[in-house]
Formats: C-alpha cells, structure tokens, sequence
C-alpha cells in the first residue's frame, strides 16, 4: 500500500510540473484529505473495538452473574436469559430463546408473569416483586426487578428484568423471626423472673416477675425504681453490683439477696444480671429465681446440725466410724483425756493398731456381723488406759453407702467400767445369797426330815388309832414340805420352783410312803409350769392331802385302781387348773358334815384358797378335786 502511494504521488507530481502550479496546489490538498480519512477510519476502527469489548465485558457480567437475567422483546419472546437463569429453570439457550413464558411455565404461572409486566411494556414503569419459581432445584423464592428495555430513540422495545434468589435470606429472616418468638415465649413463659432496667427505672418485665414482685399487671411495674421492690438492707449491694455491669464486660455471679412484694412481705431470691442492649441502648438484665424454700430448708437444716452437734456433744459414748477393715475414718470422743490417742491422731489408723489384739479382734468380729446382718450388739472390750482399766461394750450399725462409695460402719463404744465393776459385786454378793439360800433349804430339809424321824417314832409308839392317823398325816405334810426344799436345793434354784418335777417327786414318796396293800397305779398330766415358792408349798400340801384322802377313802379295804392327777394350762383363760382324781368307791354320804368336822378337807380349802382358787369337789364315784388358780412369779 505504501508502495503504491508513493508510485501515485510520484505521477501526480510530474503531471504539477508539466501543468504548472496550480496543480500542485491540487495534489496537497488532496493529500491532506487523504490523511483526514485515516485517522477517521482509525478513530472508527478504535470505537467498533471499545464496542467490543465493552460487549464482552456486559456478556461476561451477565454470564457469571449469581442473579438471574434476561431480556424480552414486546411479544414477549426471550432475547436473552443468562447461565444463572438458564439453570434455574432447567432449560438450554435453544429451548428458551425465541419462546415467550406461555411455553416454559404453566398456563396460570404464564398469564400471572404476563400480567405484571404489563406496566413495564405499557407505562415504562420499573417493577420490583417475590415470586416462587419451581424448578430442578426445588422450590426457590426470588426478588425481581422488571423495567422497559428502550432504543436510541427512546421507545420501548422490550423488557429486560433481574431476579435475585433470596430462599436462603428469607429462611434465615423466617428462622430469625421463629427464634425470636421461641425466645419471646421462653421468656414469657419462664418459672424465673427477668426483668430489664436502665437508670433504675424498669423496661420490661417478664410474667414471672410480676409474680414474684405480687403486681397484678405490667403497667403497674414498668417505669419503677428497681430499688422501689428492694429492701433497704439489700440496695447498697444491688446499686454497687449495677455499676459493676458498665465498668466490667463480665455479668454478676449468682446473688442471694431478699426483694420486696407489693404486700409487703420479703422473699428471698437468687440473683445474675448481665448487660445488654434493649431498644438500641446499654440496659440490664437481671434474672431472679425465688429461693424463700430452699433458703428455710437450709436455715431448717442448719438448725437441725447444731441440734444435732448438741445431742452429739451431749452423748458420753464414744463414736467411731469405720471401713470393713476397720479403719478409723471418723472419731467422736467426749473427752480425750480417757483414752492414749487424741480423736485426730486416730483417723487413718486401723483398729489393730490402736487396740490391744484381744479388743481389736472382738471389734472386727462385731463389725463383720454388722456388714452381715446390719447390725450387732453387746460384744465387749476391756482397755487399760491412762486413766485405768475400763470396759466397753460396743454397738454396731451397718452405714449403706450409695453406690461406688466405701461401706462405712458406726460403731457406738460405751464405758461401762462402773456398771460391770457393780455388776461384779452383785454377781458376788449373789452367789453369795444362792449359796446361803441352799445351805438355808439344805439344812431346813435335813430339819424336817428330822421332825418327820420323830414322828415316825411316836406313830410306832402310839396304841390307839386315832393318834396313829394324825401322826400319819402329819408325817405327810413335813414330808411335803421337805421335799420342796430338796428340790430347791438339787435345782440350784432360789426363787422358782419347777412345778411338774416337784410334784413327782412329791406323789412318788407319798406312795411309797403310804401303802394301802393294792395296786393302785398312779397317772400323770402335768403341763410344765414355774411358780414361786408360797405357790409350789400350797400346791405340794393341797396335792399331799388330796392324794391322802383318796388312798385312805378311795381304795379303802384293799381295793386297787388308778390314781390321776393333771395340771393344764387352759387355753381360754391362761389359768390353770390342778385335778386329783381316783376310780375308788368315792366320798362317803357324809362327806359334807366330815369336810366341816375333819381338818383334811378343811386344810385343802384353806391351801386352794392360798393358790388363789377354789377347791371344786365331785364325790363321784369317781371323786375329782378341781382347783384353778394363776400362776405367780417372783
């Protein structure tokens, strides 16, 4: 091109030269409009790249914008939807440009798009709505702008519109506001109170607090002084833990204070506040919790500890309390003094290593029975300590521990030094009566029996017959008596008398005593029983003269039969009854006038009596002798 230029500038001045100047005046000029031309031509070349490029630039922005975008013409054909919208629809560039919505959407969807761009197509104006979208991503909710699309004359051409998908925006706002009433309704709903306030004057108060503060409404409270519900004891503590809120990010640990009711009684509460902002400004809140409950459960409790750490301190017993193996884990000692080792230096020790062996293994032993059965009572040790010897007997409870803890056993130590040192000198003084008592029956048995040698002696001497039969009795009753002091005295017993085995002895002796040349067979009854002394001499000689009457009268002339006497129990009443009875001939027609005349029958009414009974007879045949009476103990 260069070339050429210079070629035909070449020619155009000699063609000057040959027609003079006037044509060279020709050739500059047309230079110079030659020049004119190509910066033109550059200028245009430079703005068709501007246009480019700015092009590319506006496809880039559309292209990779997260809104969707897209362009219509006035029929409502797409003339252009972005990557973003493309997908949010499903679709290609194929299927959507050149359609209008009546082809993409259903036909209610279509006509709803149609009718609100209609003000954009018709009146130019610029729309802003939501609207849902339903597409491969599920159900999305979107913010479009719609505003007319316009030539360089200004004329409406189409439209163009950009949607934002706000679905996750407005599920947080939609989160945000469930939060906030969930938040509102815990609040409202709250057991404990919270109320806020700024300058001492109170902004909000929750339900709870109007409770608590007895106020039967909002207005009533809101506009107060905090101080107005606080003791006057408590406000120097509230207004200094108040400014401690704005000098310090931390909130107030928990508080115990008292507020005040509208009744004007006081409660006590649990306090934390902590600094907020309400209504756009610093506030604080404070969250109360009634505690008048727990509050009189402790002071309850720690009324009960001091009484309890004064009965503790009033009990003269020692306290231990230990493991299984008998280590010491807790000591209450009422005096120190008593024993080898302060309470303190016994904690952590073991038993064996306080205790002498013969104490320290009688306490393990009761411990373990405790670990058994709960519970163990009465061993006993004896210490020689400081002070002396002393002796304690130890009770043992079982402490159930929750579980994973150590079992723990209470062991109750209590000094009976004085009591077994009495108890000695009793158990002594004892023996000593038992042996005097049984050197006592000893030597009135060898005394009766005596008495009875001489009344045998003058029965033998005795002609008339009379006097033999009242020597005869008479032998009987001191034989009756004898044999009760025989039986205290080979029993070992001082007070009480084994009824059965005294009567057996008795009737055994008195049947040999007083043969009647038959048979008679003797049968026995007898329930065991013990009474006291006065009780068993009665029976004895009430026995002695009934069994004595029945060998005289019942099996008179050589007759033979069966002799029963029966002492039972009777279960209705608890008495009992004493029965002598024979299957002889029976009392005489006149037993009656003989029972007031003889001294026999007389005596055994009299002995029934002393039984505290009464003789009931049956004159038979068989005759039966009753007697019930109740047992006496010493």
């Amino acid at each position: 091109m260069a070339v050429m230029e210079g070629l035909h500038l070449t020619s155009l001045l000699a063609g000057a030269l040959v027609a003079g100047l006037p044509a060279v005046l020709l050739v500059l000029k047309l230079r110079r409009d030659l020049r004119r031309s190509a910066a033109v031509a550059q200028d245009h070349a430079r703005a068709l790249e501007r246009h480019r490029h700015t092009e590319q630039l506006l496809q880039a922005i559309i292209g990779n914008s997260s809104d969707a975008i897209f362009a219509k013409d006035l029929e409502g054909r797409y003339l252009l939807m972005n990557r973003h919208a493309l997908q949010v629809l499903g679709k290609t560039e194929a299927q959507v440009l050149g359609q209008t919505d009546a082809a993409l959407y259903p036909a209610e969807v279509a006509q709803r798009v149609r009718d609100n761009e209609m003000p954009v197509l018709h009146q130019g104006e610029t729309v802003q709505f939501e609207h849902t979208v339903r597409g491969p991503q599920g159900t999305r909710v979107f913010l479009a702008v719609k505003a007319p699309l316009r030539d360089a004359g200004d004329r409406i051409v189409g439209m163009f519109g950009i949607s934002r998908d706000v679905t996750e925006r407005q599920q947080m706002d939609q989160a945000l506001r469930e939060s906030e009433a969930r938040y509102r309704s815990m609040i409202e709903q709250a057991p404990d109170a919270i109320v806020v306030h700024r300058s001492g004057r109170i902004l909000y108060a929750n339900p709870a607090a109007l409770r608590m503060a007895g106020v039967a409404s909002a207005e009533l409270a809101l506009g107060r002084r905090v101080l107005d519900f606080t003791p006057v004891e408590s406000r120097d503590e509230i207004g200094r833990l108040t400014r401690e809120l704005f000098t310090s990010r931390d909130g107030w640990e928990v508080v115990e204070v008292q507020i005040g009711r509208a009744d004007g009684s006081v409660i006590d509460v649990a306090v934390r506040g902590a600094r907020v902002d309400f209504d756009g400004a610093p506030a604080v809140q404070i969250t109360m919790r009634d505690i008048s409950g727990r509050k009189r459960a402790q002071r309850a409790l720690l009324a009960s500890e001091a009484q309890l750490r004064a009965t503790l301190h009033a009990i003269p017993d020692w306290l231990f309390e230990t493991d299984a193996q008998g280590r010491y884990l807790a000591v209450h000692a009422p005096n120190d003094e008593l024993a080898a080792s302060t309470s303190g230096q016994l904690v952590g020790r073991l038993l064996s290593d306080v205790l002498p062996p013969e104490a320290a293994r009688t306490s393990l032993e009761a411990i373990r029975q405790a670990q058994a059965d709960g519970h163990s009572a009465g061993a006993q040790i004896m210490l020689d300590l400081p002070s002396g010897r002393h002796w304690f007997e130890l009770s043992v409870a079982r402490k159930d521990a929750p579980g994973g803890q150590v079992q723990r056993f209470i062991v109750l130590a209590r000094d009976i030094s004085t009591h077994t040192r009495d108890k000695e000198r009793l158990q002594t003084a004892l023996h000593n009566q038992e042996a005097l008592l049984h050197e006592v029956h000893h030597r009135v048995k060898n005394n009766l029996q005596v008495i009875d040698s001489l009344l045998r002696m003058e029965h033998r001497r005795a002609g008339e017959e009379p006097t033999r039969a009242v020597l005869q009795d008479m032998q009987g009753r001191i034989r009756a008596m004898a044999q009760l002091h025989e039986t205290l005295f080979r029993s070992g017993a001082v007070a009480q008398v084994d009824l059965p085995a005294y009567l057996r002895q008795l009737l055994t002796r008195t049947l040999q005593a007083r043969p009647t040349g038959a048979a008679v067979q003797l049968q026995l009854a007898l329930d065991p029983v013990q009474v006291d002394m006065d009780q068993a001499t009665a029976c004895g000689l009430l026995v002695n003269e009934l069994v004595g009457n029945s060998l005289q009268h019942g099996f008179a002339g050589q007759r033979g039969g069966t002799l029963q006497v029966a002492l039972t129990r009777q279960a209705d009443t608890g008495r009992f009854q004493l029965q002598v009875s024979d299957d002889g001939i029976g009392l005489p027609p006149d037993w009656e006038v003989r029972r007031q005349q003889g001294l026999g029958l007389q005596l055994a009414c009299d002995l029934a009596g002393q039984l505290g009974g009464e003789l009931h007879i049956d004159p038979g045949p068989p005759a039966c002798f009753r007697v019930q009476f109740e047992r006496v103990l010493p």
